[in-house]
């Protein structure tokens, strides 16, 4: 890496590294490098978010496109801190306690009125009025 003066620049990360999603292509947008393994990780996360039910280890390696080898490196993990459970009488793999609480934590700290701002403001300016949030 090529050092310039005032902070280093980071190294570009290779194409087969970057993830698909939106919060690493923001990153790169940016600049700034994040944890692969956490990422890869997320992907575990959202889609035991989106189902309904309990899923199998193979049904999760093939939905994030891990091995199941890997998937289940990574369950064993988030297992220890709580953010996955696995049904003992089926193997089957679900958010745990820990996920509920930050689901909790990410509500409470939700402000309505920063979101709120943004499209006001453009309604407010669409309208030619001003504009409320009750």
């Amino acid at each position: 890496m090529k050092r310039t003066r005032g902070a280093p620049q980071p190294e570009p990360l290779p194409a087969a590294a970057r993830s698909q999603s939106e919060g690493a292509a923001k990153a790169e947008r940016t600049g700034r490098r994040g944890i692969q393994s956490i990422e890869i990780g997320f992907r575990i996360l959202d889609y035991l978010r989106t189902e309904l039910r309990p899923v199998p280890l193979k049904m999760i390696a093939a939905n994030t496109g891990m091995s199941a080898a890997n998937a289940h490196y990574y369950l064993v993990s988030f297992q220890a801190v709580g953010i996955v459970r696995q049904e003992t009488d089926t193997g089957c793999y679900a958010l745990g306690p820990y996920a509920l609480k930050l689901g909790m934590a990410a509500i409470e700290q939700f402000d309505v009125f920063t979101a709120a701002r943004p499209a006001m403001t453009e309604l407010a300016t669409t309208i030619g009025h001003t504009v409320f949030l009750g």
